[in-house]
């Protein structure tokens, strides 16, 4: 693989500089880069967060929930890899080898792509609502979370489900049709009128 070449500004003028980050450059996103920069956030964090005034609210310190989230965004991220044709190699620059992916979709697709977000959106409205500010003084937005994941999580992933199925059987079907070949039929040329006969 050549190095990657990134072009900025360093004090007004243009430079260019060579990315050494081969597991960053071709895709796929590392372990180690998730915990790297979970360890950055947690550092800031820990020195900027106060405890804040629902200290109870919280299993564990304040300061530590942000660099779980970052590290846990970029399991997911890790994850969807995975689940692809991407692949990814966990723990560049530890290891060189690049795990292939389990092939269930491409990057390019619409349903899976939706699919993540979708529950990325959900996790977050039902978190906002579990730990809404005051939660004595304002009514849940959420009072049956089984209802709320029912109509909102679990009808619209069996109905994207459904159509990611259907496409990728009608997608076999179509490179079935393109590769199978019928030698007892005649060809086009087999077809054509013989002109000697006439």
């Amino acid at each position: 693989m050549k190095p990657t070449t990134i072009s900025f500004l360093v004090s007004g003028r243009g430079s260019n500089f060579q990315a050494v980050a081969a597991a960053v450059r071709d895709g796929s996103v590392p372990a180690t880069l998730g915990i790297v920069i979970s360890l950055l956030v947690a550092l800031v964090s820990y020195l900027v967060v106060p405890e804040g005034p629902n200290a109870a609210m919280y299993t564990i310190p304040r300061w530590l929930v942000y660099p779980l989230i970052v590290f846990l965004g970029s399991l997911v991220h890790i994850v969807e890899d995975s689940t692809g044709f991407m692949g990814n190699n966990l723990f560049w620059p530890f290891t060189k080898d690049r795990t292939s992916g389990l092939g269930f979709m491409s990057a390019a697709e619409a349903i899976p792509n939706f699919f993540f977000v979708w529950t990325s959106i959900i996790c977050i409205l039902f978190n906002l609502d579990r730990f809404r500010w005051a939660p004595d003084q304002v009514a849940a937005g959420i009072p049956h979370p089984e209802t709320f994941f029912f109509w909102f999580y679990a009808v619209p992933v069996a109905v994207m489900a459904y159509f990611f199925l259907k496409g990728k059987h009608e997608k076999d079907a179509r490179k079935a049709e393109k590769k199978e070949v019928d030698f007892d039929s005649p060809t086009a040329s087999e077809r054509e009128t013989d002109a000697s006969v006439v």
